[in-house]
């Protein structure tokens, strides 16, 4: 589970690690980036499958990966200065966790969905839609502010995602679908307030 360490000795007692990572701290902007684009992937192949009725057994992996960049990412924030970063150490963290906790959210729908024959109805596949748009917003926001976007300047893509996010909430609100259709509405509804999170993290 843990990124740039491997095993360099193993007796019946006990094992040794060691760093072998080098550089890789130098590319925290990356691994980050690649947090984001886990969970977005993760929620366009989910929703594809779930309007296909296919298996979703190999989804789990996803999380096992988010959950290895979100260990590593965790790991560079707290043993290497990023004075130099945009965002301040705390809330580099905090996005991190965040991110993760997004691909959880995905995660639990797999879990409850896989081997069940749902049909998502109008309102889900909304909120499919809507949800997603605010990961990608997210990441949009992220990637155009750590190359030096001032946050002024994308302001608007901030009030885009308040809109959005308010937008779910109201559908959720008056969601009267079945078991399965209300669970994974409650599910991205969660989402959509982790990512809100992220989003308020970045702006603030």
């Amino acid at each position: 589970m843990f990124i740039g360490f491997e095993i360099i000795e193993n007796t019946p007692t006990s094992c040794t690690f060691a760093n072998v990572s080098g550089t890789l701290e130098q590319n925290f902007d990356v691994l980050l980036s690649r947090l984001f684009t886990m969970g977005i992937s993760f929620h366009k192949e989910l929703f594809n499958r779930l309007q296909k009725s296919q298996s979703l057994t190999s989804f789990i992996e996803y999380e096992f990966n988010a959950n290895k960049l979100n260990y590593y990412c965790k790991r560079i924030l707290q043993t290497t200065n990023m004075s130099d970063k945009v965002y301040s150490q705390k809330s580099l963290y905090l996005i991190t966790v965040l991110l993760e906790e997004t691909v959880d959210s995905l995660r639990d729908i797999v879990i409850v969905a896989d081997g069940k024959n749902i049909k998502l109805n109008k309102n889900t596949i909304e909120l499919f839609k809507i949800s997603l748009k605010t990961l990608e917003l997210n990441y949009t926001l992220f990637n155009r502010i750590i190359k030096g976007s001032d946050r002024l300047d994308e302001l608007s893509k901030f009030k885009d995602h308040k809109v959005l996010t308010k937008k779910i909430a109201f559908m959720t609100k008056y969601f009267n679908g079945d078991k399965y259709n209300s669970f994974i509405a409650g599910r991205l509804y969660d989402l959509s307030i982790i990512s809100t999170h992220i989003n308020e993290e970045m702006f603030y």
